[in-house]
């Protein structure tokens, strides 16, 4: 089928089967009960039913009606993806934004998703049962067909989910190895060294966001595995602290000893440690800054010499819809994790290399 309206179309009719709790067997109602209800013409209802007949959703039968034949023949009608999130609205512009471009991707393809947020309060490094309500309900009763989670989910959940043989992914944006899908960090941080060791800086900072002892652990031990040669050639200091904390430690060093360069794994701290620094007037320390931001939603930083890398959210989300689309149907994923390069924008000519 061609063209947006006959998509909206056989869109609107899987949601109308699925909203409908039609079984196997159902008669739908007639075409003039379709057109009044979905407001589409009797033409665009009538190529709707003859493609979702094709594929093997709808029997039509002359002279008596169509019925409802296989709702997962064409590998997504009536199904429910299961998205997992932290409390995106309130804490996270780059999650509220992941989490909208999948919904929408998913949408497209003829999909509904039922978002699970954990709840206010500390966020765990692993997610529990307890953390998100409703998942475990809802895996045990079948009402997800998939789970695509943006947090990292506990050994609990993930044991739950391969005894109901549901088709998973797990996305993390932190340096954890335990996720489907992540952020290449190491190779954003080797480019991002390389270019600052080109312009002979041998002091550099990295600002990171470690929300608890234990993510601050996962990034000291994936710096460690940074090549020799940078961390014998360089001085490397991370800060896992609040932009006032980092300014505290910068300037109680002479200027001699400051950070040439900073290096941001987070724009939103980047931009916070901006606010701070022209909140205390000093003007006179200019880094070089490595900045990491997102292509739909970007941070500027007002520094003189910036190295610019992007995420991009929308083909970030279409990365993680596809590849659970594919285990949806196949259910053949290995489970090895993959990783998703950060793009440089400026001063780096080429992509950055995976080892």
């Amino acid at each position: 089928m061609a063209g947006t309206k006959f998509e909206e179309a056989k869109r609107s009719l899987v949601q109308f089967i699925r909203e409908g709790q039609l079984a196997v067997g159902d008669r739908l109602p007639s075409h003039a009960a379709l057109r009044e209800r979905l407001k589409l013409s009797t033409s665009t209802i009538h190529a709707a039913i003859g493609e979702l007949r094709e594929e093997g959703v709808l029997e039509v039968r002359d002279k008596v009606g169509v019925f409802l034949k296989d709702p997962g023949a064409d590998g997504h009608v009536a199904r429910v993806i299961g998205l997992a999130a932290f409390e995106v609205v309130q804490n996270s512009a780059f999650n509220c934004y992941l989490v909208h471009s999948i919904t929408r991707q998913l949408a497209e393809r003829g999909y509904q998703t039922h978002l699970f947020c954990s709840e206010n309060g500390p966020m765990p490094l692993y997610h529990s049962f307890d953390d998100i309500p409703g998942l475990e309900r809802c895996i045990r009763e079948r009402k997800i067909d998939a789970m695509l989670a943006l947090c990292v989910l506990a050994d609990e959940c993930w044991e739950e989910m391969r005894q109901q043989r549901l088709p998973m992914i797990n996305f993390s944006s932190t340096l954890l190895p335990h996720g489907s899908f992540g952020i290449d960090w190491l190779a954003y941080l080797r480019d991002a060294l390389k270019q600052l060791a080109l312009r002979r800086i041998r002091r550099v900072g990295i600002l990171v966001t470690g929300s608890n002892d234990a993510e601050v652990d996962e990034f000291r031990a994936a710096s460690r595995r940074l090549p020799e040669a940078v961390r014998n050639d360089m001085e490397l200091e991370v800060f896992f602290c609040s932009p006032g904390a980092i300014c505290d430690r910068i300037f109680s060093r002479p200027c001699g000893e400051r950070p040439e360069a900073l290096i941001s794994l987070d724009d939103i701290l980047m931009r916070d440690l901006v606010t701070e620094l022209y909140r205390r007037r000093q003007w006179d320390y200019q880094p070089h800054v490595v900045h990491l931001t997102n292509r739909q939603l970007p941070v500027p930083v007002p520094f003189e010499h910036t190295l610019h890398y992007e995420v991009d959210l929308d083909e970030l989300a279409g990365v993680l819809v596809e590849a659970l689309l594919r285990d949806l149907q196949t259910r053949n994923g290995d489970g090895r994790p993959e990783l998703y390069g950060i793009r440089a924008v400026s001063a780096c000519p080429e992509p950055l290399l995976q080892e």
